[in-house]
């Protein structure tokens, strides 16, 4: 059977829609067999169809029409020719982490990219992924040769999602964001055509940052590296059974604390019903006055501290790789802020609230640093010194009722108190103004213009993608 005859078999009744621009290789693309293709396509009734649509969260669940799993570039370029020509809209699937699951949807066409793990790194230490690649497999290829790209701790997360929408971590202080270190991409755009940012600066301004699934299909990125820090020094203190005044006193000390770490250094504040947690990981000098001083100072007023736990850097990393996915769950962005201000009003409410939701949390974790002054990119909240996250996980279907909804109250609480800029990465479907909120207004007409480009016809797209300009 041809190509087009199998997709057109699957879409069924959806074959019939008006052909979309068709792509100049598309005739004879077409007249090759499915087998031995740099590209195969998933249909409901396929074998590897329920896998290829599965996410890390069970609260997500779509049916697309086709599925592309493509192997290289090539079989991306076709994957968007068949999408055109039947019509369909186009998500993309790497890492499927996504907060909302933007990377599927129902009746329409996915682009799967997570068998392209090419990994290379050259003699001036530039590292070249390809679209599909994981943080775990980006960790075991360049620790051993003493390199690092700075990311995340979830060791399954997409690079390429990571990278797009920003990327911070324990390392982000200290040399600045994933995006930042994004030397350049390969796209394929929404007519099948392929493009080199090194050719096209405004592309990788878009990608650094600008979020993904909005022009057409990374194919490959090639990243600057650091150095690898030697050690990884992790201080962890602790406050249990404590009462919602107790942890507001304890969450007001801690953002006075912090504001002296060091850039080599990171810290989350995490908050759940009962107790109050945080961890400083320091990669740099230990003996710096200025750590010195925070460990101090934490000391005096957290009631509980553990050992100094200090490894390699390589292997400090695995004890925060998260790698087993919980069953479900509901994230959402806590917004960025600069300090502890613009949080005081609610903070109250979001802390009864945590105390009457188990299994719901509230991590504040620290940005600054080389954040600020990172590379040129569509990247809006540079200025901000914090970023939260409200986080709850369960195991049975009847927990999602009370665990979303308090997950929400805390993040329209958030928004209530003017906070409204937020992280590309950490989407939620109730944000109104989520282009403002994840890009910034000015940053936002420059994305509009590069979609009028790269993809007029809005073959790519999702709820909350960048929209062509009207």
């Amino acid at each position: 059977m041809k190509r087009r005859e199998f997709i057109s078999g699957a879409l069924g009744a959806t074959a019939g829609l008006a052909v979309a621009g068709r792509c100049a290789s598309a005739e004879s693309l077409a007249s090759e067999e499915i087998g031995g293709s740099p590209v195969v396509f998933l249909t409901p009734d396929s074998n590897e169809y329920a896998e290829a649509t599965r996410v890390p969260n069970s609260r997500i669940v779509a049916k697309p029409a086709v599925i592309a799993r493509c192997f290289n570039e090539e079989g991306v370029a076709e994957a968007v020719c068949y999408a055109n020509e039947f019509g369909l809209p186009v998500a993309i699937k790497s890492g499927g982490h996504g907060f909302e699951g933007f990377c599927l949807n129902d009746g329409g066409f996915v682009i799967e990219v997570s068998r392209m793990k090419r990994r290379e790194l050259d003699s001036e230490n530039v590292f070249t992924a390809g679209a599909g690649i994981r943080l775990r497999e980006v960790y075991d290829f360049l620790l051993p040769k003493r390199r690092l790209l700075p990311g995340g701790s979830c060791a399954t997360v997409g690079l390429s999602g990571l990278a797009l929408g920003g990327g911070y971590g324990f390392f982000a202080r200290r040399f600045g964001l994933t995006c930042d270190h994004l030397l350049s991409v390969r796209l394929v755009d929404g007519a099948g055509k392929i493009h080199d940012s090194r050719d096209a600066p405004e592309l990788l301004w878009a990608c650094r940052g600008g979020g993904n699934g909005h022009f057409g299909v990374v194919t490959e990125m090639r990243f600057r590296t650091h150095e690898l820090p030697p050690e990884f020094a992790a201080y962890r203190f602790h406050a249990h059974k404590t009462t919602p005044e107790q942890s507001a006193e304890l969450i007001e000390k801690w953002f006075e604390v912090i504001q002296r770490l060091p850039n080599e250094a990171f810290s989350a504040l995490v908050i759940n019903a009962h107790s109050v947690f945080t961890l400083v990981a320091a990669h740099g000098d230990r003996k710096d006055e200025a750590l010195i001083e925070t460990i101090t100072k934490l000391n005096e007023f957290m009631p509980e501290a553990d050992e100094v736990s200090v490894l390699p850097t390589a292997k400090a990393l695995t004890h925060y790789y998260s790698e087993k996915d919980p069953p479900y769950w509901k994230n959402t962005s806590g917004g960025f802020f600069k300090e502890y201000a613009e949080l005081r009003s609610v903070i109250p409410e979001i802390l009864e609230t945590l105390a009457n939701s188990p299994g719901v949390l509230f991590q504040i974790n620290t940005m600054g640093g080389e954040i600020a002054s990172g590379e040129s990119s569509a990247f809006p909240h540079r200025d901000m010194n914090f970023l939260g996250e409200v986080q709850s996980y369960w195991d049975k279907p009847s927990q999602a009722a009370q665990r979303v909804e308090a997950v929400e109250k805390i993040r329209d609480l958030i928004s209530g108190a003017g906070i409204n800029r937020h992280y590309a990465n950490y989407v939620d479907k109730a944000y109104k103004d989520w282009p403002v909120a994840y890009y910034g207004e000015e940053n936002y007409k420059r994305l509009q213009k590069l979609k009028m480009q790269l993809d007029p016809a809005n073959r790519f797209r999702h709820p909350q993608s960048v929209r062509a300009e009207s």
